[in-house]
């Protein structure tokens, strides 16, 4: 009995992958898999099947397009549903969202990454409607079509090739991790540029130094290039 039981159900998510009802294939798996008790062998079968079904599913959520009203929910709810509400206008006609992103770029809860992103895909969509958006306690308004790629800062390059200079040799792992910290600092900052902020290669490396409670190196960095507490002062991320 149990045996006709599980082959059914194994033929039916068989069925539904060669529908590619990738949906209901992952219902049935899930449905299945959280049973208490299911035999070793349709087990490792069910496991096998589902790493061949998630691919796929998750490239269909993907693909699906939201409304604009989806997009503003999306926008505020968790990193997962940011990125797809992002993945929606990037393949869009951005204009079609303008007055929800604007709605975004003025909440007083909006995340300041988030306000980055959404500038930049306007910019790449040569979007020459002004926009105004909140830096703090600040309201700016900026033409997207008239703005850089947050890559193409000058402050970005010239800071970039100095932590390479500081730390490809000694220590390429800390060197991608600034690199990292330095680009998540300009997307913070997009579209300001970071041309004129002091310090900022020792800085981010002070930063990092930080991050992972390393005192010890951070006093050595300092000495070694003679840097004042001002020159490595924290970072805001």
């Amino acid at each position: 009995m149990a045996d006709n039981y599980y082959a059914e159900i194994l033929e039916r998510i068989h069925n539904a992958m060669d529908r590619q009802a990738w949906q209901k294939a992952s219902e049935l798996l899930k449905q299945e898999l959280s049973m208490p008790y299911v035999p070793s062998d349709v087990l490792k079968e069910l496991e096998k099947l589902k790493k061949e079904v998630d691919p796929y599913l998750i490239k269909e959520r993907v693909n699906i397009l939201l409304t604009p009203e989806e997009v503003g929910t999306y926008l505020r709810k968790d990193s997962d549903s940011a990125y797809k509400a992002l993945n929606t206008l990037n393949r869009s006609n951005i204009r079609n969202y303008l007055g929800i992103i604007q709605e975004y770029l003025l909440d007083e809860t909006g995340d300041r990454m988030m306000v980055s992103l959404l500038l930049q895909l306007c910019q790449k969509q040569g979007i020459r409607t002004p926009l105004s958006y909140r830096d703090g306690k600040k309201i700016r308004t900026v033409v997207p079509d008239e703005l850089k790629d947050v890559t193409d800062d000058e402050g970005l390059r010239r800071t970039w090739q100095q932590l390479t200079e500081l730390f490809e040799n000694e220590n390429p792992s800390f060197m991608q991790l600034c690199h990292q910290v330095l680009l998540q600092h300009a997307y913070q900052r997009y579209p300001q540029s970071l041309e004129n902020e002091e310090n900022l290669a020792y800085r981010v490396a002070a930063y990092v130094f930080r991050a992972y409670g390393d005192e010890e190196g951070l006093r050595e960095f300092a000495q070694r290039h003679d840097l004042t507490a001002e020159m490595i002062e924290e970072l805001v991320i």
